[in-house]
């Protein structure tokens, strides 16, 4: 899957799940960080490592989440920041490879605890089609969520 389909998924599922709560600015920046983090772990590919390795694992998300977690605690110094960045960092990885799972190309997500190669195999990493309508979906039902969670919408109903 390429960053647009990743974005759009991660918007897709994280808005789906706050449906039920409220807007208030935790579960904005939390949606908005996973989603803008779902396409880290491509970072291997700038960085000339081998693709879907290291990066593609639940090991590399508990990291990520870890070192999200102390930056946004020190930046903010507020406990509600740590938990945010930890869960961003830990669902943007996590996001990514179910993301990944549903391609054609077998990679390890459960290493270094399993070496078992994985994949759904239902689309190309490639498709345009479904990168862009995961893309305007995940848009779609976030936007909808502001909208059906906005207090002008809510006295209307």
């Amino acid at each position: 899957m390429q960053a647009k389909g990743h974005w759009g998924l991660a918007l897709l599922l994280l808005s789906l799940i706050a449906f039920p709560f409220d807007i208030n600015i935790y579960i904005i920046s939390l949606i908005v960080l996973t989603a803008f983090l779902s396409s880290f772990p491509d970072i291997d590919i700038k960085l000339g490592l081998s693709h879907r390795t290291i990066t593609h694992t639940i090991l590399f998300a508990i990291i990520t989440g870890i070192i999200f977690c102390i930056l946004f605690g020190i930046l903010t110094k507020e406990t509600i920041w740590y938990i945010i960045g930890f869960l961003a960092g830990f669902g943007g990885v996590i996001l990514h490879l179910i993301g990944d799972l549903m391609t054609y190309m077998t990679f390890k997500p459960l290493y270094p605890f399993s070496s078992r190669e994985l994949s759904f195999g239902w689309f190309r990493a490639d498709n345009i089609i479904v990168n862009y309508g995961f893309f305007l979906l995940g848009w779609s039902v976030f936007i909808l969520y502001l909208f059906y969670n906005s207090t002008s919408l809510k006295s209307i109903l």
